[in-house]
């Protein structure tokens, strides 16, 4: 009967209709959004929060052994849809680490997430999706629901929970990430209540296509002094970046709107030394006081993949209430009668290609939440940004200024 009036109440309020998932067991819940009109403003200090969010979210995950490659955009979209779920002491330390309250986030990413650029040679997709439990013991809040559908355009299944469901989020991740993640779990905790779940790409051209006369081999040092040698892409660009940390280069995608950022250490520097004596005001300061000025560089061609569990990252970063069992305030997801729901899991994936026509790049994020069931001229002289060494880089989106994926380059792939 409980089940029945639950059912009965979802549809009354917010129109829930039931459509089959890709491989039929899941059920999307369509019309969850409201349709209000939802009144925004851009606030410009979020785009020095994001940044500062960012860069401690790279020094955390930062791993000195191999390549770093992270999406902060798509980690704070999974974390804010949760926050719409966090109370008391837990969301506060949530809006602490992500750098602005619920409200804020809800309205930067809305308004974000309406002006992403879409042309045929540099587009970007952001999409969004929560999946809860069937199973009695759960009744989520229609209102959390809501929320995160009208501000995150977050599509709602209900689920089994079993492996039907384990297949039906990988290939939503999958196709929402256009095959470059390929699969994020491999089977679901009995003790699991909701999956929160972000997929993020970017796929840009160049503004100027580098030709194959400028694709030449050379060596690239390590921080313990072995050398390798790889491909290189060389070009005079226009944009240079300089603080008492080191330099940088900017090279622009088509249509201007976002960017490839390379920061080099100064010599003598390490990237964790560089990563710790950055900011987020003072990477946005960097942003802002770009040079237009001739500058040689060259810049590596790579690919990587990377995945870690943010738990600990997030843990460090001051978000802990959220991890705990008894600590956890997400009563605003809605309640379990098995036990207090807290978050067991951040999961993150992301994958980059940066080669001779642009770059290609995507990330998914996944918030698993439980119960306690268990040409120079005759202008000045170029400047030089040769990445030789393990550098710091980026996507960044110009018009924000937030950087849409961070990571770090320590050394070249496969075999010595």
């Amino acid at each position: 009967m409980k089940r029945k009036l639950m059912a009965i109440t979802l549809i009354i309020t917010i129109l829930f209709s039931f459509t089959g998932c890709s491989s039929g067991t899941s059920k999307k819940i369509s019309g969850t959004s409201g349709g209000n009109s939802i009144q925004v403003s851009h606030l410009k200090e979020s785009d020095v929060k994001t940044n500062n969010f960012a860069l401690e979210l790279l020094k955390n995950s930062f791993n000195e052994d191999g390549n770093t490659i992270i999406s902060p955009m798509s980690v704070l979209c999974a974390l804010a849809m949760t926050a719409n779920g966090a109370k008391g002491e837990t969301l506060a330390q949530m809006e602490k680490v992500l750098g602005m309250s619920v409200d804020e986030l809800n309205q930067s990413v809305y308004t974000y997430r309406n002006s992403l650029p879409s042309g045929d040679k540099c587009k970007m997709t952001l999409a969004n999706s929560i999946w809860f439990t069937e199973h009695a013991r759960f009744t989520v809040n229609e209102e959390f629901l809501k929320t995160n559908a009208d501000y995150y355009g977050a599509e709602v299944f209900e689920a089994p929970f079993d492996q039907s469901t384990v297949k039906d989020i990988n290939n939503w991740i999958r196709k929402n990430t256009h095959g470059m993640i390929d699969q994020m779990i491999s089977e679901i905790s009995p003790s699991a209540i909701m999956f929160l779940i972000n997929a993020l790409t970017f796929d840009g051209e160049w503004g100027r296509i580098y030709e194959d006369f400028q694709v030449r081999e050379d060596k690239f040092t390590r921080e313990d002094g072995k050398t390798r040698v790889i491909d290189y892409m060389n070009s005079e660009e226009n944009y240079y970046l300089e603080n008492e940390y080191g330099t940088g280069v900017m090279k622009h995608y088509y249509g201007g709107k976002t960017a490839f950022v390379a920061l080099l250490p100064k010599e003598g520097m390490t990237v964790k030394e560089y990563l710790a004596a950055m900011n987020g005001p003072e990477l946005y300061a960097l942003f802002e006081n770009v040079q237009n000025t001739p500058v040689i560089t060259k810049i590596p061609k790579f690919e990587m993949e990377y995945e870690l569990s943010m738990a600990e990252v997030l843990k460090q970063m001051g978000m802990t209430d959220a991890f705990d069992v008894e600590q956890a305030d997400l009563t605003g997801l809605g309640i379990s009668e098995a036990g207090n729901i807290f978050v067991s899991d951040v999961l993150h994936k992301a994958y980059i290609t940066v080669d001779e026509k642009g770059t290609q790049a995507g990330a998914s994020t996944v918030v698993v939440t439980a119960d306690g069931a268990s040409s120079v001229g005759d202008g000045p002289e170029p400047k030089q940004v040769i990445l030789d060494r393990p550098f710091v880089y980026m996507i960044l989106d110009l018009e924000n200024q937030v950087p849409l994926f961070m990571g770090t380059y320590m050394q070249p792939e496969g075999n010595e």
